[in-house]
């Protein structure tokens, strides 16, 4: 057992460290298993208060231990990613403009790192680092991507090697990368725009059950409690569980759109 506890906590903290390192907060992941930890204790004596022994103090426990963290490190993650985006399409931009004006690539790259605030400085500034300690820069552009996890950033790495490689107007590309990422930003509000009903019912019919669920058992708990005494009533909840994994992946699969 504690073997397999060992091996989880790594895996644990390896996924929260990378998370973590994405959204730039210098946390250890320690804290943040223990905020894992406390929202769920505070989750199940909040329920226990409530609604008893069984299902409410579950449901809350479950929501403050596994859900509101994960959700809270992925809404600063989404945050920081659209942030970046909406500073790349500017500094693409600014960086066609410096080459235009007769600045070599290093010195746009260096200059437009100095104007423009965290993250878009945050995540470049290592490309400047690594090349002054002698990393060539299709490498350092090739960490840059791996590191950030964008498209646009990859599509900007690709295009400053091929120009690099077989010639051509860098700053020409930039400009046209930078329209292309403005472009499809506008699209991506129109897709979210026209789907948010379609959206909203799928988590409103998934949270249906669940809903209903704790509203007959705050009405009579003792009729309800029965469902959690008896095998058959543990097989129907993991068989919902089930269902509603299913029901949500497909519908996810249904609205996904690649932009």
């Amino acid at each position: 057992i504690k073997k397999a506890v060992d091996n989880f906590y790594r895996k644990y903290e390896h996924a929260v460290s990378a998370t973590l390192d994405e959204i730039a907060l210098s946390i250890p992941p320690q804290y943040i298993l223990l905020s894992h930890i406390l929202l769920g204790a505070i989750g199940f004596i909040l329920g226990t208060a409530i609604g008893g022994k069984y299902i409410v103090p579950v449901i809350i426990f479950t929501v403050g231990f596994a859900i509101i963290p994960t959700i809270v490190l992925r809404i600063l993650k989404k945050r920081r990613q659209e942030k970046f985006e909406a500073q790349f399409a500017d500094a693409m931009r600014a960086l066609a403009n410096s080459l235009k004006s007769g600045l070599s690539i290093m010195q746009a790259l260096d200059f437009i790192v100095k104007q423009y605030g965290p993250p878009f400085s945050t995540e470049f500034y290592p490309v400047l680092r690594e090349v002054m300690l002698g990393v060539p820069f299709e490498k350092a552009l090739e960490n840059l991507a791996k590191r950030v996890k964008s498209e646009d950033v990859d599509v900007f790495a690709t295009a400053v090697g091929v120009a690099k490689s077989v010639g051509g107007s860098l700053s020409d590309i930039l400009a046209d990368l930078a329209d292309f990422i403005v472009n499809r930003r506008n699209f991506r509000k129109k897709v979210k725009a026209i789907t948010a009903e379609a959206r909203g019912q799928a988590i409103m019919l998934g949270a249906l059950p669940w809903l209903v669920a704790l509203a007959l058992y705050l009405i009579d708990p003792e009729t309800y409690s029965t469902l959690f005494s008896h095998w058959l009533g543990w097989v129907a909840i993991v068989a919902v569980i089930i269902l509603e994994l299913v029901g949500f992946y497909f519908l996810r699969k249904i609205m996904q759109i690649d932009y």
